[in-house]
């Protein structure tokens, strides 16, 4: 073709060869040791070039790459949470239905832990317990009593004292209900709520025989509505008490088995009287 004179250039960048940059002409000797430095940078930058659109296009491609993973985690963990809700709904629904069941097998018991649970939630609202504690508390109250799905009607209807395999029986229904509901994730507050909510206040109670604020402020408060709402309905070895007579024993107990301050709220409550102020803690 009438080529007389050439010069080929590696494009060089951190050591790697990227091509080479080729020149030709119809002159002889057209490119001299000026020209040949001149080209030598030339080239560089061209390598420089090259590299950094190698980079970039790499970086282009993981940055796509990383933007579909993200895409297919979130759809993942969003139909993990879906499924993780949906389970937990489970688990939730069987318990109600786990202590409805109870309550309607016994009818002294019918409506009994909807009871509890509204008057927890006034008993809390007044003490200045925040939102989402009544909230888990009320939780607590509607489930408090699924664990005496596991224990005989000879042993619940039974009158007078407990012999010690029949308190065995109790206190293991209880614990059986708290790891059944342990599986339940939006249920930790009330956890500690149901499982403590047979304590007593000066420690005689179970399981951890706990006392006065190391017993949560929630299972306190349950344990106060829970014994009012048992003394004042009927129950197969004894009728039910008057309001007034079952606020006396509660009034009476009060620092022993119950906290003074629910019981003296749960007063407050009952007759509309003003509350001092004091916050839960």
């Amino acid at each position: 073709e009438g080529l007389r004179s050439a010069i080929r250039l590696p494009l060089l960048s951190r050591g790697e060869a990227l091509g080479s940059f080729n020149l030709t002409s119809r002159r002889p000797k057209a490119y001299g040791e000026e020209q040949r430095q001149s080209l030598e940078e030339l080239a560089g930058q061209m390598a420089v070039a090259i590299q950094n659109h190698k980079l970039f296009a790499e970086v282009r491609r993981r940055r796509d790459e990383l933007e579909v993973a993200y895409q297919h985690l979130a759809q993942s963990a969003q139909a993990m949470a879906r499924r993780e809700q949906e389970l937990e709904e489970a688990y939730m629904n069987m318990a109600r239905i786990m202590v409805c069941a109870q309550e309607e097998r016994d009818p002294y018991t019918g409506g009994h832990s909807g009871r509890v649970a509204d008057a927890c939630q006034h008993i809390a609202a007044a003490m200045g317990m925040p939102p989402a504690d009544i909230s888990q508390l009320r939780s607590a109250a509607l489930l408090h009593d699924l664990g005496r799905a596991g224990i005989s009607k000879r042993v619940l209807d039974k009158p007078g004292s407990l012999t010690e395999g029949e308190q065995a029986e109790v206190k293991l229904g209880l614990m059986k209900a708290v790891e059944l509901l342990r599986h339940c994730g939006t249920l930790d507050g009330a956890l500690a709520v149901i499982e403590s909510h047979h304590e007593h206040y000066d420690g005689s109670g179970y399981p951890h025989q706990s006392t006065g604020d190391e017993i949560p402020l929630g299972a306190r408060i349950l344990a106060v509505a829970d014994a009012y709402d048992a003394m004042t309905s009927p129950r197969p070895y004894r009728p039910a008490m008057s309001a007034e007579e079952a606020l006396e024993v509660l009034k009476q107990e009060a620092g022993k088995q119950w906290d003074p301050r629910v019981v003296e709220t749960l007063l407050q409550v009952m007759y509309n009287k003003p509350h001092n102020g004091e916050h839960a803690r």
